[in-house]
């Protein structure tokens, strides 16, 4: 009786240590910053309201919040570590699209946590979502950059992440011990990308390149340098495909110059025919050094194996 007649239903925080008994909390809006410790073990906690002018989270902010079940945090920018670590009752967390960084063990051990949409984030942090043993579905931006060590680690129920083609954004043992990790799915303009590769042959290769890792994956140990693990298949899949990627990029902007002479070269030809009235003797030197140029373009594109269709405008869109 005691403990209920303590407990603070409604408390708005207006800075420094908050009261363990307070039930929901409204943060004020002349608060910018949530400090280090500023809730922690507020065990009875179920809610908190953040407004949009919340840059950051401080360390420890909300640890062992183990009432707290979703939070908004529309303007944060940064979760420093161990923000809401131990939250084992939060199922649902709301990131605004001016997130940057997620700290160190920032949501260690949320493990009613189930399902994860960023909106922009560049870095997550060692340890950001390790233990998270409920979380089976992850959707990560474009933007993303780093994912460090143990990332997410020991999320036993994830089954699918959605992240960029990256090289270099997975550190070792992100994914140690996420024995149902099975699916993998790109975000990002690559497939975008691919659509306008010049040859069928290539946008093929790659689009069988990308599905190989869903193949793999299901297969694949949950840990292991020495045999793989599904850590080191999926970072090795990644440099394979980004490295096939910038090649075919690399022959479709060759065709593209090579399109773009032939273009020049029909045009240069129907114009000297319109004018072939007007001054025969003058397009006879013209039109021969027409047909030299043709031909060593044609001897190019006969060693190179290339087969250029002049009337495939379309291959003319830059790739991204």
């Amino acid at each position: 009786m005691a403990d209920q007649a303590d407990a603070v239903e409604f408390f708005v925080y207006t800075g420094g240590r908050a009261p363990q008994h307070i039930i929901n909390a409204c943060i004020s809006l002349s608060i910018d910053d949530i400090p280090d410790y500023a809730f922690n073990q507020c065990t009875r906690l179920v809610d908190v309201t953040f407004h949009d002018g919340v840059i950051t989270i401080g360390k420890w902010a909300f640890p062992g919040c183990c009432s707290l079940q979703a939070i908004k945090l529309p303007g944060a920018k940064i979760l420093r570590s161990n923000a809401f670590y131990n939250c084992t009752g939060l199922t649902e967390v709301a990131f605004g699209d001016k997130l940057e960084i997620i700290g160190l063990g920032a949501f260690y051990k949320c493990t009613s946590l189930r399902k994860l949409s960023i909106k922009s984030v560049k870095i997550i942090e060692s340890g950001a979502f390790n233990g998270c043993e409920q979380l089976m579905d992850v959707d990560l931006p474009e933007e993303v950059e780093r994912m460090e060590q143990y990332a997410f680690a020991n999320c036993h129920a994830m089954r699918r992440i959605a992240m960029p083609l990256k090289t270099g954004m997975i550190a070792n043992n992100v994914f140690n011990y996420c024995e149902n990790l099975e699916r993998i799915d790109l975000v990002g303009g690559i497939h975008r990308t691919i659509s306008f590769l010049h040859l069928e042959r290539w946008r093929d290769d790659m689009n069988d390149e990308i599905n190989r890792i869903n193949q793999i994956l299901p297969h694949t140990p949950a840990t292991g340098t020495i045999v793989g693990g599904k850590n080191e298949a999926i970072k090795r899949w990644i440099e394979t495909a980004y490295r096939k990627m910038e090649h075919y990029k690399t022959e479709h902007y060759r065709l593209l110059r090579e399109l773009a002479i032939l273009l020049e070269l029909a045009l240069w030809k129907a114009k000297l025919e319109e004018n072939d009235e007007d001054s025969p003797e003058k397009t006879v030197s013209a039109k021969l050094q027409i047909r030299q140029c043709s031909s060593k373009r044609s001897e190019v594109r006969i060693t190179s194996g290339a087969d250029i269709v002049i009337k495939n405008v379309l291959s003319f869109l830059r790739l991204e």
